[in-house]
């Protein structure tokens, strides 16, 4: 590694400071782990712009400079924090006292897990995979053609381009930048480090919010199927940005699940946030925010749901911006998705000529190794869905528990359009992929299992 242990805690440190000063200034409570999950995504955000706009200035960016910059903005956002007045929630479920141990064990101890699997990760520099031929290829060329200029353009242009889906979102590199940035140089390890990080703010994310919903010991058993979910663990060890659209996906529900109870402007400038975060994540982002923008957006005009007051209206322009943004670099580039537009030799689109021969199959492998796979979803779509049909009234009829059900299990229906109309081989692709796009909704129906329970299972929230 090139980084010491100072400077992995300033390359991780930075982003959280800026962070923790914007989770104050946007008036965000202290829900517990949940507010350091925020705050951890809005300083990477912060983070990914500052980098973004040194490299559009063009040159490498300058380690020291970026720190002083985060460092002040962190400042500046303390500042306007301490002139507000954290906003209020109301209190967990009540428990005994051996219940709210149980959880604080369980809490620190997949805390603790979650860090030596990242760090036992160390041993295995990012050169392999996804993690290197798209998220670090991508890193690499901005750092090594001093941003974005001809080089970068040249790169993308190749007949066999160094970078991997060349149009995805750039949060992800961007952050490998940052790191380049403060090491003065390319990495191999500690570039992964940033997106591990998301790792732990969607453990404390999950854990916080499970606990709102429920007593201590069903929020620790629930939190412990998160911990031992297969990609949980894998994303955990890699740079992958799966595990940024998980987050981002389990903020965005949740955010929105807060509006329904009572709407709130902070609880707006959270639902922006975490969609934009979304958006900036991977192509999937988008999709999964037209998911929850017709769902949620259906459920707010049939039932009078929460709809945004005007002074709410620009957060909701957050995420648009950051798809109006890589839409614009893509298209300045001439970066285009391998999965758009394709069609067989007679110009029918692959989706509908693949459509008979491989619906079956698709249907199939997701349903062994998505749906009924204890080893690869700990059954939790298994379980939402039995939940559902058991309870059809009393979780079907409220926007709360129906809108993040359609939207997951939307998204599993898009992505197995997706493998459908796939140019690559069927067999290849469900097996390099299937299991790893699922996992972006099974946080986000954990905490949907959480909030059934809780409207279903008097003892999953009652003090017995």
């Amino acid at each position: 590694m090139t980084l010491g242990p100072f400077g992995i805690l300033l390359l991780l440190g930075l982003p959280l400071w800026t962070g923790t000063g914007a989770a104050r200034a946007l008036g965000l409570p202290r829900s517990g782990g949940a507010w350091w999950a925020w705050a951890w995504v809005a300083g990477a955000m912060v983070t990914g712009a500052v980098v973004f706009l040194s490299l559009w200035a063009g040159g490498r960016p300058d380690g020291d400079l970026l720190a002083i910059v985060l460092a002040a903005l962190g400042c500046l956002f303390h500042k306007i924090g301490a002139g507000r007045t954290p906003s209020q929630e109301s209190a967990a479920p009540a428990a005994p006292a051996w219940e709210r141990w149980l959880y604080g064990a369980v809490v620190a101890g997949t805390l603790v897990l979650t860090v030596d699997r990242a760090v036992i990760a160390t041993a295995h520099p990012v050169v392999v995979g996804d993690e290197a031929h798209i998220w670090a290829a991508k890193a690499k060329v901005l750092w090594h053609e001093s941003g974005f200029g001809s080089g970068y353009e040249a790169t993308l242009s190749e007949d066999k381009p160094y970078i991997g889906h060349p149009d995805y979102p750039l949060l992800n590199p961007l952050l490998q930048v940052w790191t380049f940035a403060r090491a003065n140089g390319l990495t191999h390890v500690e570039n992964r480090l940033p997106i591990q990080a998301f790792a732990v703010a969607l453990l404390l994310l999950v854990a916080s919010v499970l606990r709102r919903l429920l007593r201590p010991s069903a929020a620790a058993l629930l939190l412990l199927v998160h911990h031992h979910l297969l990609w949980t663990r894998l994303s955990t060890e890699s740079g992958f940005a799966d595990l940024m659209v998980a987050l981002g996906l389990a903020m965005t529900l949740d955010a929105w699940r807060r509006l329904v109870e009572s709407p709130a402007p902070w609880k707006w400038r959270l639902f922006g946030l975490s969609a934009a975060f979304l958006a900036w994540s991977k192509h999937e982002g988008t999709m999964l925010l037209v998911l929850v923008a017709v769902a949620g957006g259906a459920a707010a005009w049939r039932s009078g749901g929460p709809r945004p007051r005007q002074r709410d209206l620009p957060w909701l322009c957050l995420p648009a911006a950051v798809i109006g943004l890589t839409w614009a670099v893509n298209a300045v580039f001439g970066a285009a998705n391998n999965m758009v537009g394709i069609s067989d030799a007679s110009g029918t689109p692959l989706l509908l000529a693949q459509f008979s021969d491989r619906l079956g199959p698709v249907v199939a492998y997701m349903r062994d190794q998505v749906l009924l796979h204890p080893g690869h979803t700990n059954l939790i779509p298994a379980a939402a869905l039995g939940l559902a049909v058991a309870f059809p009234i009393r979780l079907l009829g409220r926007a709360e528990t129906l809108v993040p059900l359609l939207v997951c299990f939307g998204a599993l229906t898009a992505y197995a359009l997706v493998f459908v109309g796939s140019p690559s081989p069927l067999d290849w692709h469900l097996d390099t992929a299937c299991t790893r796009v699922a996992y972006h909704v099974l946080p986000a129906l954990l905490l949907w299992l959480g909030l059934a329970a809780g409207r279903v299972l008097p003892w999953a929230t009652a003090d017995e």
